[in-house]
């Protein structure tokens, strides 16, 4: 339904979209694509109006964005992907939320590695914003914005490491975000790539209070830090 709102000319492009989960059921709820009017609390009654049709007090969505899926049943830990015959290969964009919360750091880190694979060079991957917190996410690109991270596997021509750049979507949001909020951005920044970077470092903790306390970097003061990384950088 997004796409089709932000593409005028849709129907002159090649998508394809996949939706995965291990339960069979589930699948097969989505196959039929028939909502009850709970599904959707806190959705814009124009998406009702626009892409569903009430019969039966059950909601079904449109045969055209119904075409435009495809399910299959996938176990992300054991089963084998990307595989030259399989449609989970090339993608785009992973969208994998609320997910990760449910598996064991190990398991997280083997699914993460079969969705570098799977993606195009250039492809994105989001989660949840802290559910790869502690992973080795070298490989990626990582962009921090205030509610989300956002992880781009790089152009081998590009790049031989990942690098980390902190965006903030305006300066209006930069401005009310609390600063826990920013603190917790910093912290996020930190787990999601082990490379040196602290030139960015500085710039980003000179925008906190002094006092401001990083739990994931010892519990040092935003002052602390910036004379520990000033001093690397001295010595370089």
């Amino acid at each position: 339904m997004l796409l089709e709102k932000l593409i005028p000319d849709i129907k002159g492009w090649n998508i394809f979209i996949l939706g995965v989960d291990i339960n069979q059921e589930a699948i097969q709820k989505a196959r039929e694509g028939i909502y009850s009017s709970w599904s959707f609390r806190g959705v814009q009654e124009g998406i009702k109006q626009n892409y569903f049709k009430l019969v039966d007090k059950k909601y079904h969505i449109s045969q055209e964005i119904k075409k435009m899926v495809d399910f299959q049943v996938l176990n992300l830990v054991r089963d084998l992907f990307p595989q030259k015959n399989s449609e989970l290969r090339n993608m785009d964009l992973i969208l994998c939320r609320n997910v990760f919360i449910y598996f064991e750091f190990t398991a997280i880190a083997t699914v993460v590695k079969k969705f570098y694979n799977t993606l195009q060079p250039l492809g994105y991957l989001l989660t949840g914003h802290t559910e790869l917190a502690g992973q080795n996410l070298e490989g990626f690109l990582t962009t921090v914005y205030p509610e989300s991270l956002v992880y781009q596997r790089p152009h081998a021509s590009t790049l031989d490491h990942a690098a980390v750049s902190i965006e903030f979507n305006s300066p209006e949001n930069q401005e009310n975000m609390s600063l826990e909020e920013k603190a917790s951005i910093y912290e996020n920044t930190f787990e999601a790539n082990n490379i040196k970077m602290q030139h960015t470092t500085l710039d980003l903790l000179k925008q906190l209070p002094s006092d401001t306390r990083i739990k994931r970097l010892g519990n040092l003061t935003a002052a602390e830090l910036i004379k520990q990384f000033e001093s690397e950088l001295k010595n370089g």
